[in-house]
C-alpha cells in the first residue's frame, strides 16, 4: 500500500477492507431549518417559540382536543360515579373496588390521548400532515408508557419519600 494515495484508492488493493457504503441520509423535511442549533436551554427554547408561532392553529387544536376529550370524559365519569354512589349506598365496598376501576380507566384513557397529543405535535415539528385520528393513535405506546410512569413513581418514591420520612 503506499501512503501517499488517497483513501479512495486503497480499496481496490485490501480484499478484506469492507465494501464503500452506498447508504444515502434522508434529506430532512424542507421547513426544519434547526438541524445544527446549539444544544442549549436557550436555542431550543427558541426553536420551539418558533416552531409554536408558525404553527398556532395546529398546536392548540391538538392540545385543546385532547384536553376538550379528557374533560368530557372526566365530566361524563363524575356523573356515573355519582349516580351509582347513590344507588349503591347499601353496599360501599362495590363502590370503592368499581370508582377504582372507573378512576383507572379514566387514568388509562387519558394517558393515551396524551401519547396522541405528543404524537401529534411530533408531526407539527416536522411538517408531516396531520390528522384528527392521529390523537387516537397512542395505543401501541401505551403499556410502555403506563411502565414508565410506575418505574419513575417507584424510583421518586425510593429517593425523595423514604429519605424524608427517615429523616424526620
Amino acid at each position: 500500500m503506499d501512503a501517499y494515495r488517497p483513501p479512495d484508492d486503497l480499496d481496490f488493493d485490501n480484499p478484506y477492507a469492507p465494501p464503500k457504503s452506498s447508504f444515502a441520509p434522508q434529506e430532512a423535511p424542507q421547513n426544519l431549518d434547526f438541524a445544527g442549533i446549539p444544544f442549549s436551554l436557550e436555542s431550543i427554547v427558541n426553536a420551539a417559540w418558533t416552531i409554536f408561532k408558525q404553527n398556532l392553529g395546529a398546536c392548540l387544536w391538538v392540545f385543546w382536543g385532547v384536553m376538550l376529550s379528557n374533560m368530557g370524559l372526566g365530566f361524563m365519569l363524575g356523573l356515573l360515579l355519582a349516580g351509582l354512589q347513590v344507588a349503591m349506598r347499601a353496599d360501599p365496598r362495590s363502590f370503592m373496588i368499581l370508582n377504582f376501576g372507573v378512576n383507572f380507566v379514566s387514568y388509562v384513557i387519558g394517558v393515551w390521548l396524551g401519547i396522541g397529543m405528543n404524537r401529534g405535535l411530533i408531526k407539527i415539528v416536522r411538517g408531516e400532515p396531520l390528522s384528527f385520528d392521529v390523537l387516537f393513535s397512542g395505543g401501541r405506546y401505551l403499556l410502555t408508557t403506563i411502565l414508565a410512569a410506575i418505574v419513575f413513581g417507584a424510583l421518586f418514591f425510593a429517593a425523595v419519600l423514604i429519605p424524608a420520612m427517615v429523616m424526620s
